[in-house]
């Protein structure tokens, strides 16, 4: 696709390819350590084209049987799998996202170790609360780069004295931010938050990385949705709120949303990002490829209309109601009406009250599901959930395109 600039290079210039969450699941972790060429030979050469490439990592790296308690499912793979990475010449795994503590602290420094020795940087992820929190920060042609990562706060967030993810606070990320900014001269801003199958960013979103543009980012690039989402130019700042799945193969997924995304690739110079460019591609369960022209004409109407209607407050507001009371919202308070105590506390030793409560925990602690289900109570008890249908239909037009659905079909 046509590239976005908004200045001329100054000096020397590199260009930065970020790609979204890659997970071969456990089930598929065999086929992708034998078969990584060709899985990857659609892409390999955008690849091949970068200066640098960093890729979100979302999945441990353990044999180990120790899952988590945790609301959703407990994600690993093998150390072979690394051979994906190494194919296309991956420089930095993003590692803070909500599956990174999903079999314990000793996994997460395991996951830490084998990237390590495949010489592939780590940020995000670290033994402590303090240790996940730092900059990577490493020398390139264009100067000093930097990265902050950071996800939103489901499971497995590092804690003073156990290995974790580095958790979202937007306070305490700007201050990090306007920190490593003295020391770097390109810095990028890495999230892993946002709702899952929403293709719109919510308006607390927006806000969010927005303010982290203002704080000195040069780039600020989001991840989790597992669905193609925009992008914006903020205050010069390149902001992304979702390039999709990168690679998550698995035949169990009915969203076809879940097998698109883009490529994000960063030309940057010793004053930080001045244009980008998004590639984007499509994927199954044995290879990915770039779009042809009929993919491509498609896309680019779906992605432009979700970049336009990011600049509309009050749009963007409306479209986030719609998909509060008519998607996610209900399927959230459900859980919640089903849960019946014989009294009250309960007792909270007992492993299986433990179980039936851990999706409250993510409810109140997760941002974006805090999020969605403030937003729906308050348009509850303000009787607000019938006008919240203005935007159903587009809501339902964008969560699972009819253009994706019949690629996928086409390709049974």
């Amino acid at each position: 696709m046509k590239m976005i600039q908004w200045r001329k290079p100054e000096g020397k210039t590199i260009s930065v390819l970020m790609a979204g969450d890659f997970c071969p699941r456990e089930e598929n972790s065999a086929f992708v350590a034998e078969n990584y060429k060709e899985i990857t030979a659609g892409l390999k050469d955008v690849f091949d084209e970068a200066d640098i490439r960093i890729l979100q990592w979302e999945t441990v790296i353990t044999q180990a049987d120790t899952p988590i308690l945790k609301q959703g499912p407990n994600l690993r793979c093998s150390a072979d799998c690394l051979n994906f990475s190494k194919n296309l010449g991956i420089d930095v795994h993003l590692l803070a996202n909500n599956h990174t503590g999903d079999f314990g602290p000793d996994a997460v420094m395991e996951t830490i170790r084998h990237c390590d020795s495949a010489n592939i940087r780590t940020v995000g992820a670290g033994k402590n609360l303090k240790d996940a929190l730092k900059s990577l920060i490493f020398d390139s042609p264009a100067g000093k780069i930097g990265i902050i990562n950071v996800c939103e706060n489901e499971f497995g967030i590092a804690t003073e004295d156990e290995a974790g993810a580095a958790p979202l606070d937007v306070c305490d990320n700007m201050e990090l931010i306007r920190k490593t900014r003295k020391e770097v001269d390109i810095l990028i801003m890495a999230v892993h938050g946002g709702h899952e199958f929403n293709p719109f960013p919510s308006p607390r979103m927006v806000k969010s990385y927005r303010a982290f543009a203002v704080a000195g980012a040069d780039i600020v690039f989001n991840c989790h949705t597992h669905c193609i989402s925009g992008t914006e130019v903020y205050e010069n700042v390149p902001v992304v709120y979702s390039p999709g799945n990168f690679f998550f193969p698995g035949d169990q997924y009915s969203m076809p949303s879940w097998y698109f995304g883009y490529l994000c690739k960063f030309y940057c110079d010793t004053k930080g990002c001045f244009g980008y460019e998004i590639i984007p591609y499509t994927f199954d369960n044995s290879r990915m490829r770039l779009m042809n022209e009929d993919e491509l004409q498609k896309f680019e109407k779906h992605y432009d209309f979700i970049c336009d209607t990011i600049q509309d407050k009050e749009k963007t507001k409306k479209i986030f109601d719609a998909w509060s009371c008519y998607f996610m919202g209900n399927s959230y308070l459900s859980i919640i009406n089903n849960i019946k105590e014989e009294k009250f506390p309960p007792d909270w030793n007992n492993e299986d009250i433990i179980k039936r409560w851990i999706h409250i925990k993510n409810d109140f602690c997760c941002e974006s599901h805090n999020d969605m289900m403030r937003n729906y109570t308050y348009l509850i008890a303000n009787r607000k959930v019938a006008k919240a249908a203005e935007y159903r239909q587009l809501m339902e037009e964008y969560y699972q395109p009819s253009w994706m659905k019949d690629l996928i079909d086409n390709r049974k």
